[in-house]
């Protein structure tokens, strides 16, 4: 049923968190690390099976 919603096997995607210390100081961390939220194809492929 989510397999519907979410079709296919092999997914692009790319993973980004950043944060904001109490000091001021920030942090962000990607995956693919040199991946670009406006492009694509720096992306990573990820496969998954049912």
């Amino acid at each position: 049923m989510l397999r519907d919603k979410f079709a296919g096997d092999t997914w692009n995607m790319m993973i980004s968190v950043s944060a904001i210390r109490h000091e001021g100081k920030g942090a962000e961390f990607s995956y693919p690390e040199n991946a670009a939220e406006d492009d694509k194809s720096t992306w990573g492929k990820f496969s998954f099976s049912e």
